[in-house]
């Protein structure tokens, strides 16, 4: 059985999430390999019946390159690839009849030797029969350099305009939000909580993509709220509740000890107006305290971690059963995952 090559891009910390959605979902998934910000992996399915929502883009991996003399990976893989007629096919190609080669070396795109490129692409269009543009490509081959050593050739299967035409300002990204609702573990039944809810980007991803009792999703700012109340009538099957209010309201209107679940992105006080914001944290915990049930499980992300990790010692309600260290937009963050009792 012919087994496809996958190169998935995801927040860098998230790998090991990553990694164990791969293992949950695909079972014939095989030659796993992590690194910082991606993983790469075989498995016989196709694109299309992947469904992994733990990954910012997918790739086709073509061919794999080691040079460790050459001054350029890039460069030299780009002439291993004309040289060697590394195989391209028709797997995955998609829509579109123009093409363009993106080159990025540890994270940043580069540029190589123009001849070099022209050649390259030259060979690709003879192989596909698409045509190069520059400019506008429909299809995209990747010439991918990590400071691991490596080099990938590959073709981009997933396609979208980049988070800063997608997202609002402060938008969580939605694999973020997914691997945050995976972490927590939602059973049929469970009664799930996000108080600070924002643009509803966890929301979503519990509504489409997790199966619950209900979703309760909760936020001070109306207007704010709006996005999340447009995205869950997308899932008129799936139950949930909005309220728009203070996290201090929510104990009356959910019940002590009623919730299965918390995944929230609380306010990091970089933002927001918070003038204590470990105040504002031991508050809000405490606040959980009451609306969790004993074994209750609560996932946060937040840049302010000290704050966070002080908070939970002075009130010493949560055992942290996994830390994960991450990127957002940047910022040093990170995602814990937090068991009451």
């Amino acid at each position: 059985m012919k087994m496809n090559h996958f190169f998935g891009t995801c927040a860098a910390g998230t790998q090991h999430i990553a990694k164990r959605i791969l293992q949950q979902q695909i079972k014939d998934v095989n030659s796993l390999a992590v690194y910082e910000g991606a993983i790469s992996f075989r498995t016989a399915h196709p694109y299309e019946g992947l469904n992994l929502y733990c990954f910012h883009n997918i790739f086709l991996i073509l061919d794999i390159h080691e040079d460790e003399k050459s001054e350029s990976l890039i460069e030299s893989h780009m002439r291993k690839v004309i040289e060697k007629a590394v195989p391209i096919g028709k797997t995955g190609m998609g829509k579109g009849k123009s093409f363009r080669i993106v080159t990025s070396s540890k994270n940043k795109l580069v540029s190589v030797n123009p001849g070099l490129k022209t050649q390259t692409e030259r060979y690709i269009s003879g192989q596909t029969k698409l045509r190069a543009d520059r400019g506008a490509g429909e299809q995209e081959f990747w010439f991918l350099s990590r400071s691991e050593g490596n080099s990938y050739f590959m073709r981009r299967l997933s396609k979208h305009a980049s988070y800063g035409k997608l997202l609002k300002k402060g938008e969580l990204h939605p694999e973020i939000a997914y691997m945050m609702s995976f972490l927590a573990e939602p059973c049929a039944n469970d009664l799930i909580l996000d108080p600070f809810c924002g643009y509803g980007a966890i929301v979503e991803q519990l509504l489409k993509h997790f199966k619950c009792g209900c979703v309760y999703a909760a936020d001070i700012d109306e207007a704010v709220l709006q996005s999340t109340i447009k995205k869950a009538k997308q899932y008129p099957e799936a139950k949930h509740e909005i309220f728009n209010c203070d996290v201090r309201q929510l104990i009356p209107k959910a019940g002590k000890e009623s919730i299965d679940r918390i995944i929230t992105d609380p306010p990091w006080g970089i933002y927001e107006m918070i003038a204590d914001i470990k105040s504002f944290y031991r508050e809000f915990l405490g606040i959980f305290t009451s609306l969790l049930k004993p074994r209750g499980i609560m996932v946060i992300l937040t840049a302010q971690k000290e704050a966070l990790l002080e908070a939970l010692d002075e009130t010493k309600a949560f055992t942290i059963a996994e830390r994960h260290d991450i990127l957002v937009s940047g910022k040093k963050s990170a995602i814990f995952k937090l068991v009451k009792g």
